[in-house]
C-alpha cells in the first residue's frame, strides 16, 4: 500500500474514533437526562410535602367537618379525635399523615403524579410497604439518604420510583409515641412516582438530531481526507512524471 493511501486511511480512522468518542459521550448524557430531570422533579415534589407536613405537625392537624370522603381516621388514637363546636357543628381531625395522603389523592394526583408513605410498623395497613420500600426503609434505618430505581409498567413505558425518609418530630410522638418511637428516629418514608414518558420521547428526538448531526459532519471530514488524499496523490504523481523527464533528458 503506498504511503500517502496508509495515512489517509489513518486519518480516517482517528477521525471516525474521535467522533464515536464524542458521539457516545453526549449520547450518555441525552440518555441520563430524563432520569435526572425526574429526580430532580420528585426530590421538589417531596421537600414540598414534607415541610408542608412538618408544619402540619407543629400544630398536630386540622379539624374538618366529617364526609364520605374525609371519614374519621379510626387509625388515630386520641380523644380529641372527633370534636363539636358549640354550635353543634361535628368536626373530625385530620392528622399529617392522613393529610399527606389527601394531598397527594386530591391535588398531586390530577397531574399525574402519585405519591405515598410507608412504614415498617404501619399503623394504618395501607402504609404496609411493597419490597422495594421495605428495602429502602431498611436502608433509612442505615442512614441512607435517598432511594431510587426505574421500573416498568405493563404497557412498557417506564417510572421514576423516589423516597425519602421521614424522622420522628416531637409531635408524632402524639399518635405514635406507643410505639416506642424517639425522637430524630426513621419512622418511615415518603415516596412519589414519575412518568418517564414525556422526558424520554425528548431524548428520542435529542438522540435523531444527534445522529444526523455526526453522521453528516462525519461525512464532511471522510470527504475532506478523500479530497486531501487524491490531491496529494496527483501531486506525488505529477512530481514523479517531473523526475522522470529530468532523468531522461539527462541521460
Amino acid at each position: 500500500m503506498q504511503p500517502l493511501k496508509r495515512n489517509a486511511l489513518l486519518l480516517a480512522a482517528l477521525w471516525t474514533g474521535l467522533l464515536s468518542v464524542l458521539f457516545f459521550f453526549n449520547l450518555r448524557e441525552i440518555q441520563k437526562g430524563p432520569i435526572e430531570q425526574a429526580e430532580v422533579q420528585a426530590r421538589s415534589l417531596l421537600d414540598s410535602v414534607i415541610s408542608f407536613r412538618s408544619w402540619a405537625s407543629h400544630f398536630g392537624g386540622v379539624y374538618v367537618p366529617p364526609s364520605e370522603k374525609y371519614l374519621p381516621n379510626p387509625y388515630l388514637k386520641t380523644p380529641k379525635r372527633d370534636i363539636v363546636t358549640q354550635d353543634g357543628e361535628q368536626l373530625t381531625l385530620i392528622n399529617p399523615a392522613y393529610m399527606t395522603r389527601q394531598l397527594f389523592q386530591d391535588f398531586y394526583g390530577q397531574g399525574g403524579i402519585n405519591g405515598r408513605m410507608s412504614s415498617l410498623h404501619p399503623l394504618n395497613p395501607m402504609n404496609t410497604p411493597d419490597a422495594w420500600e421495605k428495602q429502602a426503609l431498611l436502608g433509612f434505618e442505615q442512614g441512607s439518604l435517598k432511594a431510587s430505581t426505574i421500573e416498568s409498567k405493563p404497557d412498557g413505558s417506564r417510572f421514576f420510583r423516589y423516597m425519602q425518609p421521614l424522622h420522628v418530630e416531637e409531635k408524632c410522638l402524639q399518635c405514635h409515641g406507643e410505639q416506642g418511637y424517639r425522637l430524630g428516629e426513621v419512622r418511615g418514608g415518603i415516596s412519589t412516582m414519575i412518568d418517564l414518558s414525556h422526558g424520554e420521547a425528548i431524548a428520542a428526538k435529542a438522540i435523531q438530531s444527534l445522529v444526523w448531526t455526526y453522521g453528516i459532519v462525519w461525512l464532511i471530514g471522510l470527504l475532506g481526507i478523500y479530497v486531501f488524499s487524491r490531491r496529494s496523490v496527483m501531486l506525488a504523481a505529477e512530481r514523479d512524471q517531473k523526475d522522470n523527464l529530468l532523468h531522461v533528458s539527462e541521460n
